[in-house]
């Protein structure tokens, strides 16, 4: 099980609040050397002991149980799919399929019963399959954060039909044609291809015949038809969502939140619950939904426990979606 979590969330480190900076200048200073990709705001302390630690320690104790508060989901009716104009749907996890009009938009799509090994706690609301039906006189780009099992699902990708546009960060195009015909495009931070501007995130990348870090990870801004959406994708806390909220006036935040305990060793890969209203305050978006939550288990809390704890907060600028559901998006 250890080198199972490994493989997924990443060889996850943390750092030093002495020696971590965050000035702006450094948050645009090169991400690549030596052949790996890093955070070069961040100066990482901790490494395979502290994993092995926390895989050892006894996980502290948690006020729901692992089926407790879990996400609903609801039937998906294909018809108002197709009627529909735009809308985002919850797939699970940091799956979203996203429409506005005729443009399709995918996110990190894992429709597979295991993130590699964990399971699925709630079931996938539409197949595959059933998405390409409705985007198919449309245009769709398939969109990946980064390369961990729970983001990049090679069953998924190899269900998408030949000449598929799929965006990934900087080092996994490779990987990805490998698995089929596909019209790959690699992005680093802050290039953007149309209306889609890929950005900073803090977070790792690894897989299994993968070296860790090289390839990159990061998030994604689409500006379509006078709304803005943030597509987040796992990061810790940094001063990059300031950075991202004065460039952009975004109407929507997308927010991964999950993975997030023990603290001392999960704080700089994933954010919690207060984290993540504060990334929607440095955002200035209009409306946050936290996603990679109640799907697959990868940290010590509950899958549950966001909605527990957001439930708690009562955040009006906080929507906990239901999967399967459908969000109307609607413009400024």
């Amino acid at each position: 099980m250890i080198f199972i979590t490994l493989i997924v969330l990443g060889e996850i480190r943390d750092s030093d609040p002495k020696t971590e900076i965050q000035k702006t200048e450094v948050l645009h200073s090169l991400n690549y050397k030596n052949g790996k990709y890093y955070n070069p705001w961040l100066r990482t302390t901790k490494g395979f002991k502290d994993f092995m630690r926390w895989r050892f320690s006894k996980a502290a104790e948690f006020p729901i149980e692992n089926n407790e508060y879990l996400p609903e989901k609801l039937s998906v009716k294909l018809e108002e799919l197709r009627d529909k104009k735009r809308y985002i749907l919850w797939i699970g996890h940091m799956t979203f399929f996203i429409r506005i009009d005729d443009n399709f938009y995918l996110l990190d799509p894992i429709f597979s019963k295991r993130a590699f090994i964990p399971k699925r706690y709630i079931d996938i609301p539409v197949s595959l399959e059933e998405l390409l039906e409705v985007s198919k006189d449309g245009r769709l780009r398939v969109l990946i954060t980064h390369n961990h099992y729970d983001h990049l699902d090679k069953k998924s990708i190899m269900t998408l039909p030949e000449g598929t546009e799929i965006i990934v960060p900087q080092g996994d195009g490779k990987l990805v044609r490998k698995w089929g015909k596909y019209r790959v495009e690699e992005m680093d931070w802050s290039e953007s291809i149309d209306n889609i501007t890929f950005v900073k995130a803090q977070h790792w990348s690894k897989r299994i015949g993968k070296g860790r870090n090289t390839s990159l990870w990061g998030s994604f801004i689409v500006e379509d038809k006078n709304i803005t959406l943030f597509l987040g994708g796992d990061s810790g806390w940094f001063s990059g969502f300031k950075e991202v909220g004065r460039e952009y006036d975004i109407d929507y935040a997308l927010v991964s939140v999950g993975a997030y305990e023990p603290r001392w060793f999960m704080k700089e890969n994933h954010l919690n619950v207060s984290e993540s209203i504060s990334v929607t305050e440095d955002l200035g978006a209009r409306l946050m939904i936290p996603g990679h939550w109640g799907t697959f288990k990868l940290g010590d809390e509950p899958p549950g426990l966001p909605k527990y704890q957001y439930e708690k907060l009562n955040n009006k600028k906080v929507r906990l979606m239901k999967i399967g559901e459908i969000f109307p998006l609607e413009e400024k």
